[in-house]
């Protein structure tokens, strides 16, 4: 998680690729999804902490943009798989990260995050209206 948090590119693409695996498997433990969820928050601006993003060479650009395209595949994978998990703030850091990321320069970052974002909240919804049919299902 630490190196998620790095700044460092390159680092934090093996970190979030592990958590990527991790994810596809159920390998996280429902313990430590918030950690993961606030390390995938802390690499959204990865490549970007520099004080000039055109002082940035091509590779470290370019690997800040594979984070973040990285992150949004996580993100949706996570509430596919761990969506019975993920409630209250873990929802709320979730949809945090996809806007943050809709907020990048890079055209094809930002729609990307706004598609995810859209799945998101779609997800979201229908898990909402699962709940609710259960409940007025016990309820009669």
């Amino acid at each position: 998680m630490l190196a998620a948090r790095s700044g460092n590119s390159k680092f934090a693409l093996h970190t979030v690729t592990s958590f990527q695996r991790l994810v596809a498997i159920r390998g996280l433990p429902n313990e430590r999804l918030k950690e993961v969820l606030e390390s995938l928050q802390d690499s959204c601006k990865t490549g970007w902490k520099h004080e000039s993003y055109t002082a940035l060479s091509h590779a470290n650009k370019r690997s800040g943009l594979d984070v973040q395209l990285k992150i949004l595949q996580c993100l949706t994978q996570l509430l596919q798989l761990y969506g019975d998990v993920l409630e209250g703030d873990l929802q709320s850091l979730v949809l945090q990260i996809c806007s943050t990321l809709q907020q990048i320069k890079s055209a094809a970052i930002s729609s990307t995050a706004s598609a995810t974002f859209q799945q998101i909240v779609t997800l979201l919804f229908e898990k909402v209206e699962k709940e609710d049919s259960k409940t007025f299902t016990f309820i009669h």
